[in-house]
């Protein structure tokens, strides 16, 4: 991460990311519940989104298919990666837009491990 114009709140990256996720959010608003809230949207500072769900908000099954739904929504596909303990991470990464109106991005969820 850079301190420069290039990144950091003001930066057209940012700018761009800001917008996007404003309006992922009113899209998700009206067509709600095919595209549940997610538990978090994160923006770093070089315009990079992240939407997080999972507990304790939504059952592993509404996870799932929450980040279905999300992924199809944004053109992405669905990794699954197991960790030691048998969590389950979903990431989807996605891009929207080309050249200087490119925002990118990733969904994640953590679905717990056996018992």
């Amino acid at each position: 991460m850079t301190n420069d114009a290039a990144s950091g709140p003001g930066s057209p990256a940012y700018r761009r990311a800001q917008v996007f996720l404003d309006e992922l959010r009113e899209h998700a608003d009206r067509v709600y519940p095919l595209l549940p809230y997610m538990n978090v949207w994160l923006l770093d500072d070089d315009g990079f989104l992240t939407g997080e769900t999972g507990e304790p908000f939504y059952t592993p099954q509404e996870t799932r298919e929450q980040m279905i739904n999300w992924a199809a929504h944004l053109g992405a596909r669905i990794e699954e990666r197991t960790g030691p303990d048998g969590t389950m991470e979903l990431y989807a990464p996605w891009t929207s837009g080309d050249g200087p109106y490119r925002v990118r991005g990733c969904l994640r969820a953590y679905l717990p491990g056996p018992e």
